[in-house]
């Protein structure tokens, strides 16, 4: 599975992080009865097939139970996410953040595949171990590999119950273990499953896997301090979610330096001495900054009228015009509660969003693109 996949992400929280994970560095494959998908760890739907009346008089309803529990409680799972276009586009995952780090309070561990799938070998031992990429389906999808995976012989599982299931696993993991529910798809998983009935979790040595640590926006202080000295004496990259229009990963956050990230777009069609802007550090600190029409960009602190004024000069204005109010003409949105009419209709032109031809008022700027 891991030949062409360099990095897989896996989302925690930061307790989780600090008091186990990187405390021992190690990753639990935990039992599959304790993942978050129902369908996965209690409702298994398998069908027995009787071919003799002893064991249709014998059947138990207790037999679908025992199925269940025994892929459940015997198998131990570790899941990651898979990159999609580049490493920045694995650890930004909106759903992940919220879902898996609590509302981006967590952390985005990033591991080397090929060296995560080594230490997973080791911890298996000599215990079955399967691994690969999940797909997703349709419950009702025929091509859904879980579908012939769900249909036993009674007499043959009765005669040896561990043994046969353990060997039916074998030829059907895949649609046991790596197909899910459409609903996921987003999730772009990969899943490690050892298959033992030690009754016991396994753990894996991420030391040599751990490459990076992204944390989310939320993360508080104490746990952003923490994790830092964590990588500082390491030497694991440290870098932060920033969530903007598009969302990026800041610089590595070992060397204590903050930087701001001012890439963004803006219209250079819309009349205007200068566009105000505002951008996000690495550890969630926003700054307000100004572009001129000439693209001199200048960062703007509140509650500074001697700043003010040189920015104005620096902008290319001069300081008298600071007390010359600019007339606004047209229509805007700042203006709707001073009219007395229906808010402004707009319609598309080809791609271009153009005021509805019955409205009267101009629409305050120029064309707006989709």
């Amino acid at each position: 599975m891991t030949e062409n996949v360099p990095y897989v992400f896996h989302y925690t929280t930061a307790r989780t992080a600090l008091n186990y994970i990187l405390k021992n560095m190690t990753l639990k494959l935990g039992s599959l009865a304790a993942v978050n998908d129902l369908k996965e760890s209690k409702y298994r739907d398998f069908t027995l097939y009787s071919r003799g009346m002893k064991s249709v008089f014998e059947f138990k309803d207790s037999y679908f139970d025992e199925l269940t529990q025994d892929l459940a409680n015997n198998s131990y799972v570790l899941c990651c996410g898979l990159n999609g276009k580049d490493l920045h586009d694995g650890a930004l995952r909106h759903h992940m953040w919220a879902n898996y780090a609590r509302k981006h309070t967590g952390v985005c561990l990033v591991l080397n595949a090929a060296r995560l799938q080594e230490g997973i070998e080791r911890a298996a031992g000599e215990n079955p171990l399967y691994s690969g990429e999940v797909s997703y389906h349709e419950f009702d999808d025929r091509n859904n590999p879980s579908w012939p995976a769900y249909n036993l012989y009674l007499e043959q599982w009765l005669q040896d119950k561990e043994g046969f299931f353990d060997a039916h696993v074998k030829n059907y993991y895949k649609g046991l273990f790596f197909s899910k529910g459409v609903d996921w798809r987003d999730e772009r998983e990969c899943r490690w499953v050892i298959r033992s009935r030690a009754g016991r979790p396994f753990f894996v040595d991420i030391s040599n896997a751990l490459d990076g640590i992204v944390v989310g926006g939320n993360i508080s202080d104490r746990n952003f301090n923490a994790i830092r000295e964590i990588c500082e004496g390491s030497n694991i990259d440290l870098r932060a979610a920033v969530w903007n229009n598009h969302g990026y990963l800041s610089e590595n956050l070992i060397a204590g330096e903050e930087s701001v990230n001012i890439s963004g777009s803006y219209s250079l069609g819309v009349p205007c001495k200068a566009v105000f802007r505002k951008a996000t550090s690495g550890r969630g600190k926003q700054y307000s900054y100004v572009i001129s029409n000439e693209g001199k960009c200048i960062f703007v602190p509140d509650n500074n009228p001697e700043y003010r004024k040189n920015l104005v000069e620096s902008l290319g204005g001069a300081v008298q015009e600071v007390g010359e109010p600019y007339e606004v003409k047209g229509f805007s949105a700042a203006r709707l509660s001073e009219v007395d009419k229906k808010p402004l209709m707009f319609e598309f032109v080809g791609d271009v969003l153009k005021l509805h031809k019955d409205e009267e008022q101009p629409y305050y700027g120029l064309e707006i693109r989709n």
